[in-house]
């Protein structure tokens, strides 16, 4: 079990006095490791010490009782099946952020994380791709076999500065060659044929694009 006490604030995050949370869960097994404490009581001190935290297994569960680790600056999810990323917004901190093997509905609830920088949601499945445009600060993003076939949703995000796009079903670069400041590009194992697009994008310094379509470069 873990025994949130005392009110420490976290930017607009509390923790409030006295919450008893019954864990017993694959969340409170990473943070007892992370912290080494194995048995006993944690306190709200324990917790805001993790910046720094990958779940393995995650279920939703688990994800629901990230609210009581407002300090997160990077995070890992490892899960399988439907998750929902609202809790997350309780954490305003977050810069980077990774999860793997998930179903995800969509992106609003990242919407809210103004410090987030980097998004990482390779080898997971996105029913409504269309939200990523929202994350208009983002500078890094991994989107490997995501099954992914337009990228009409990326055009508004003009920071960013490396885009992996591996392993999905994509044809056309256009949507793409806005992306001022883009400097690295993975689009290995798409079907695309014509990297044209590409040519107005003047700062692009690495661009990886094997097992596709494209004879000439």
């Amino acid at each position: 079990m873990i025994r949130v006490s005392n009110i420490i604030p976290c930017v607009e995050t509390y923790i409030n006095v006295e919450i008893r949370v019954e864990m017993k869960n694959q969340f409170e097994r990473t943070i007892r490791t992370k912290l080494g404490i194995h048995e006993g009581e944690l306190d709200a001190a324990d917790l805001l010490k993790i910046t720094t935290l990958q779940i393995n297994s995650a279920s939703q569960e688990d994800i629901n009782d990230l609210f009581l680790t407002p300090s997160l600056i990077n995070l890992t999810i490892i899960c399988e099946g439907d998750i929902d990323l609202s809790p997350l917004n309780a954490l305003p901190l977050l810069d980077s952020l990774r999860i793997a093997n998930a179903n995800i509905e969509h992106f609003s609830p990242l919407e809210k994380l103004d410090d987030l920088r980097n998004l990482d949601v390779s080898d997971s499945q996105i029913a409504n791709f269309s939200k990523i445009s929202s994350l208009s600060k983002l500078i890094s993003l991994r989107l490997k076999n995501c099954d992914i076939d337009d990228l009409a949703p990326l055009e508004g995000l003009e920071r960013l500065s490396t885009l992996n796009l591996n392993e999905n079903n994509i044809e056309d670069l256009t949507p793409i060659s806005n992306l001022e400041e883009l400097k690295s590009l993975d689009i290995e194992g798409n079907e695309i044929s014509n990297l044209d697009p590409l040519s107005s994008i003047d700062g692009i310094t690495w661009i990886h694009a094997a097992r596709n379509y494209v004879r000439d470069l």
